[in-house]
């Protein structure tokens, strides 16, 4: 049963990528992408699924919350930094291709998650 429910958080995952992926098309003015606005509803989808498998998984077993938050961190935060990492040196060797839309480039603020307003 939960395979079948990791399928479905699967497709709500690649939903979010293609909203994504249409939200950058309508900025580069590609024509008729806004009709593909779908993809949102996969973000609702995804965090529904998410908490559900969070409860299943949790459910009947000792639950220690700080021994789940600590893992939940090692496990999200160091492949979360190496992806920061990889787009800090996009960033330094093009950085045209970084905020191409706008806005402002926080580069402390996304490996702290902080409300430090640093920005290069």
């Amino acid at each position: 049963m939960i395979n079948s429910i990791q399928y479905l958080r699967g497709i709500a995952a690649i939903l979010v990528v293609y909203y994504h992926s249409t939200i950058k098309a309508v900025q580069n003015n590609i024509p008729d992408a806004s009709i593909y606005y779908i993809g949102e509803s996969g973000v609702d989808l995804f965090f529904i699924i998410s908490g559900f498998i969070i409860c299943f998984v949790t459910d009947n077993k000792d639950f220690n919350t700080l021994k789940f938050l600590k893992s939940r961190v090692l496990r999200i935060i160091p492949l979360y930094w190496f992806f920061t990492i990889i787009a800090l040196f996009a960033y330094l060797i093009v950085p045209s291709m970084v905020n191409s839309s706008g806005g402002e480039t926080l580069i402390l603020e996304s490996f702290f998650c902080s409300q430090l307003k640093v920005s290069i």
